[in-house]
């Protein structure tokens, strides 16, 4: 696993408590990305996000901007997810750089 901003580590996830189902942006989620973008902002008491993305790479920002194919933060597909530290003041913006990719993520308090 990575930490933006730091070395990459190992841990375990105990103290982690996933955002619940039944509450807003809960629950893990697998989104196939198209054309367009996947824009998520956080539920109240996110502490993290956790992403990865499969198939192709994957393209970010934290604070609504608008990735592009060749601009923003680069997930590689195949890499270990990444724990992003967010808030509800943080807006996650997503795009694919090529057809197929997707992204696997959940909130966790």
């Amino acid at each position: 696993m990575k930490q933006l901003g730091g070395p990459a580590i190992t841990a375990a996830l105990a103290g982690f408590e996933p955002i619940g189902r039944g509450e807003l942006h809960g629950g893990h989620k697998s989104a196939t990305l198209g054309v367009g973008l996947l824009v998520l902002g956080a539920p109240n008491g996110a502490r993290f996000v956790l992403v990865q993305a499969w198939a192709q790479n994957v393209r970010y920002t934290l604070d609504g901007t608008l990735p592009t194919a060749t601009g923003g933060f680069q997930m590689v597909a195949g890499d270990p997810l990444l724990m992003i530290p967010c808030s509800v003041a943080t807006t996650l913006t997503f795009c694919r750089e090529v057809a197929g990719a997707v992204l696997e993520y959940i909130f966790v308090r």
